[in-house]
């Protein structure tokens, strides 16, 4: 018996033997870890060359398009000297939709564009903004015109007479002259146009102070600019209507087209067939149009509007193009604050 325990005891492998063996075992195991840290690294690799070329193949994707849509602008404002004012409406309120569409296509691909890429993007859509509004001014021009309407006294406020052809201002153009009727420099007036005198030309109405103007009769296009305080009614208009530098007004119009410009606390009742541009503005509130009457139902006929379409509350905001959150510069004002009576104490002016 004891020399079979001796026998066992002697196959026992030494201490040595089994230290070795255990130091292979960890090393096999260090080797296999380490073989993994490799694989993975190689995959993170080819991952990483994978979205490389990806974000690259979107970034050519968005050049590609983003080119396609600035030649599509451009394209729309191509028009030729003396198109017609339908045409020349047309045109303008494409390219802005194709301006806006640009605006929003360089947000959306923020995400993925390299700093230095976003920033030459949005300089090419300030060039395209540029040239939209260049375009604007060229083939709807400001012309210079003699104004007609007499100064209301204080005391108690006179209608000016409905505008007529009036004799054009120095050194401008007579026959463009012939196309622009308006009101300026008035205070504390009641203002109107209207009539035959009116339809198919440009109405200007600019400085003015704590005025109603009412404006029917078709014009082509109507200009608002530099106003304080007034109350504007405006009937159907052919093509577009434009603010600038208008303050505490409130506009009621129907038109293909709306573009404010610096504006702020103004309260605008639109039927608009296209849509509704604000750009540096503040404080704009929005509501349906509801201005009657007889002279602004003739109007329609004349104008073409379809009176079946009305985006009042389609508003782009040049300076927000975020669609996570609505704009700050703009809101649809309460239908409990809206005119109901445009022919209060308060409503539209009188012509005679």
């Amino acid at each position: 018996m004891a020399g079979l325990v001796g026998s066992v005891d002697a196959a026992a492998p030494p201490a040595d033997v089994i230290g070795s063996s255990e130091r292979r075992r960890e090393l096999g195991q260090r080797l296999d870890e380490r073989h993994r840290e490799r694989l993975e690294s190689q995959a993170q690799r080819r991952s990483e060359r994978t979205a490389g070329a990806a974000q690259a193949e979107q970034a050519d994707h968005f050049w590609a398009a983003l080119e396609r849509e600035e030649a599509a602008a451009r394209a729309e404002l191509a028009l030729p000297d003396g198109a017609d004012r339908a045409a020349v409406g047309d045109a303008l309120d494409a390219a802005s939709r194709r301006l806006q569409s640009v605006h929003r296509f360089i947000a959306d691909s923020a995400a993925f564009l390299p700093a230095f890429e976003l920033r030459r993007a949005q300089e090419r859509a300030r060039q395209l903004q540029q040239f939209v509004q260049q375009r604007q001014d060229q083939l709807v021009p400001r012309k210079r015109f003699g104004f007609r309407g007499q100064r209301a006294a204080r005391a108690e406020p006179r209608p000016a007479e409905a505008a007529a052809p009036t004799e054009p201002a120095t050194g401008a153009d007579p026959a463009a002259a012939a196309d622009q009727c308006g009101f300026s420099g008035q205070t504390d007036a009641r203002l109107a146009l209207g009539g035959a005198a009116v339809t198919g030309r440009d109405v200007t109405l600019t400085c003015l102070t704590r005025c109603t103007v009412r404006v029917t009769g078709a014009p082509a296009t109507v200009h608002l600019s530099h106003l304080r305080d007034c109350r504007l009614l405006l009937g159907p208009v052919t093509s577009s209507v434009f603010l600038e530098d208008c303050q505490r007004c409130t506009l009621a119009a129907a038109c293909q087209q709306l573009r404010a410009h610096t504006s702020a606390d103004c309260d605008l009742y639109l039927h608009v067939t296209s849509r509704a541009v604000v750009e540096h503005c503040q404080r704009l509130r929005f509501a349906p149009y509801t201005l009657t009457g007889a002279d602004v139902a003739a109007d329609w006929a004349t104008t073409g509007l379809a009176a079946d379409t009305n985006n009042w509350s389609d508003v782009d905001d040049f300076n927000w193009l975020s669609k996570a959150q609505p704009s700050p510069n703009w809101s649809v004002l309460p239908e409990a604050e809206r005119v109901t009576d445009w022919d209060g104490p308060a409503g539209g002016a009188e012509s005679r």
